[in-house]
């Protein structure tokens, strides 16, 4: 009986344990079918995810590839067929350019209608201011009682000025046109600034012109009427438009001038004749804007690669005709500067104010100085700014 009870118990044990294994066994099976389900259902997920991800990524890549920087691609349109595939805008080589030898400074040129070599019927006081400046032996006062007040003597005046501002760090060359017939305060008095030249000397001058502009003048090439012919002789001929018809004749200066308007070649007699010209009847050009754009081609003549093989010699012929305190180390020292003309930016500053008359119907110019020296206060060199 008891044998039968063992036997009974060790069946049903056996059957549990199978039952046990069985049921396990169809556990893990249905847990990994389930992860498998679990599997194939994120991966077809991650799929279609990924795949709509690369879809938009590639148009999108593709359609900045093959469109106008800000605006849409028309495939029908034909101006899309030549197809740019620069990214990056070029850089800004501003910066990195090649230094340039030289300093920036300001030169006064001045030109007079001193013509010594035709007339000999000049003010005896004329040059006092220069035989005092380098100390030479003055007038005896018997030439001075014997000539005084008998005859009409010439006078040799500042007839127009250009103030040329060459600065370095901006790398631009400016001209501004100084009437000689402007009024300025002087010798306790309204005078015309241009009379200061025979009266008070190229340095007096030079500081009313100072005044007037707020800038500082560091040199001053003066030059007669003689001596610019002589000049451009030696720079060149230089291609110029005529902008009107100019014809003149003065016997007592001994001057004609006859210019057809339009283009046409000037040597130095016809610069001469241009820069001397005054009767301009209106508009938008006169002698102010005339005399500055000659002076522009002048320099870009000067300044062409031709003349820098030769350009110790060229300063050198120039020295000897004009009145400067350049030197020619210091134009040599600067000859990369100067040379830099035609690549730097060139252009005219007008200096405010108007043209009238004065009580004896003579031309004159009313300059508005504030405004001029407002004007050049954003132009000034670093030294230029006074206390």
């Amino acid at each position: 009986m008891g044998q039968k009870k063992d036997l009974q118990f060790s069946i049903e044990l056996s059957s549990n344990l199978i039952y046990n294994i069985v049921y396990t066994k169809e556990k893990e099976d249905a847990f990994l079918l389930s992860a498998f389900k679990n599997f194939l259902i994120t991966f077809g997920i991650s799929v279609v995810v990924f795949g709509l991800i690369a879809y938009f990524t590639v148009s999108y890549a593709v359609s900045a590839m093959t469109e106008t920087p800000g605006e849409a691609a028309q495939p029908d349109d034909p101006q899309d067929t030549d197809i740019s595939f620069e990214t990056t805008a070029p850089p800004d080589i501003g910066d990195d350019l090649p230094e340039i030898k030289g300093q920036s400074f300001n030169v006064l040129l001045i030109g007079t209608d001193l013509q010594e070599g035709r007339f000999d019927d000049y003010d005896p006081n004329l040059w006092l201011w220069e035989l005092e400046k380098y100390e030479m032996l003055e007038v005896s006062d018997e030439t001075l009682e014997s000539q005084s007040g008998l005859f009409r003597y010439r006078t040799a005046e500042a007839d127009s000025m250009v103030v040329m501002r060459v600065d370095k760090e901006k790398r631009e060359f400016t001209f501004t046109y100084i009437p000689g017939n402007m009024i300025v305060l002087a010798e306790g008095g309204e005078i015309e600034i241009g009379t200061l030249y025979s009266s008070k000397g190229v340095d007096i001058l030079r500081q009313k012109v100072e005044a007037v502009t707020g800038l500082r003048i560091d040199y001053h090439v003066c030059v007669s009427v003689e001596e610019l012919e002589a000049v451009v002789n030696e720079i060149g001929i230089v291609d110029f438009n005529v902008p009107c018809s100019m014809e003149y004749v003065d016997e007592f200066q001994d001057l004609v001038i006859d210019l057809p308007k339009g283009n046409t070649r000037l040597a130095g007699s016809g610069a001469a004749q241009l820069l001397r010209f005054n009767g301009y009847t209106g508009g938008s050009e006169n002698r102010g804007t005339t005399t500055v754009k000659y002076i522009m081609a002048l320099m870009s003549r000067a300044a062409s690669p031709s003349n820098k093989t030769s350009v110790a010699q060229l300063y050198e012929k120039i020295y000897e005709l004009v009145d400067t305190n350049l030197t020619v180390e210091f134009l040599l020292e600067n000859v990369d500067l100067i040379f830099s003309y035609s690549d730097y930016n060139c252009y005219e500053l007008t200096y405010p104010g108007k043209y009238t008359a004065d009580e004896d119907g003579n031309q004159i110019f009313e300059p508005e100085i504030k405004n001029a020296i407002n004007m050049f206060y954003s132009y000034r060199l670093p030294y230029d700014i006074k206390q």
